[in-house]
């Protein structure tokens, strides 16, 4: 079977006339806004981003955990998921909620595809929809969705709240789960402040 030609997507940048490498889904306020399409030169801040994330991880995985000791939970939105043809990964970007600090989340195309869903309205409920409807069934509660650190393999540990017949229960999930979760429950996505990080200005 032939495949048909299928021509390049092109930067986004007005007058740039160059192939786009990077694709980012971009959010405002918790809705989706659109897909922007760069080049490697109009897309070095999501790429120097995305190498922040990972290389973040990997050096965390020789070091001795100690981020819950200290800090305080902080509100985040989510601003853009970035992919690059050349790469698996992705990386999640979130911004606090009344600052400028980011706190990137590594990933994968399957872990942001369903971040990205979990801010769409579907025909079907996807699987954080059905998530939260058996929580909803089960007459359970989401509280609270917290970030609390990063253990010495560079994963994240996501502390859920969940309140089900006047009992409290802490569930450890992954990030992305959680981030997805916030979205359809409604409920804040908080890291703790000591897993943030500054943005270089330009």
């Amino acid at each position: 079977m032939t495949l048909p030609n299928v021509e390049p997507i092109t930067c986004g940048v007005h007058q740039c006339s160059n192939a786009a490498i990077l694709h980012i889904t971009q959010f405002h306020e918790g809705s989706f806004t659109g897909i922007q399409h760069l080049c490697c030169a109009h897309g070095a801040r999501y790429t120097t981003l995305a190498e922040l994330a990972h290389r973040a991880q990997l050096t965390h995985r020789a070091q001795q955990a100690h981020e819950s000791s200290r800090g305080q939970p902080v509100p985040m939105v989510l601003e853009c998921i970035a992919f690059h043809d050349q790469s698996p990964l992705t990386v999640i970007v979130l911004r606090e909620t009344d600052g400028r600090r980011l706190f990137l989340l590594p990933g994968d195309y399957y872990t942001s595809a369903a971040v990205s869903q979990s801010v769409q309205t579907l025909e079907r409920p996807g699987t954080h929809h059905a998530m939260a409807m058996l929580l909803e069934a089960c007459e359970a509660s989401l509280q609270q969705i917290v970030v609390e650190n990063r253990d010495s393999a560079g994963a994240f540990h996501t502390i859920l709240t969940i309140r089900i017949y006047g009992i409290t229960k802490r569930i450890d999930i992954r990030p992305s789960d959680a981030l997805a979760l916030s979205h359809v429950c409604k409920v804040p996505f908080m890291v703790n402040s000591s897993l943030l990080c500054e943005e270089s200005s330009p």
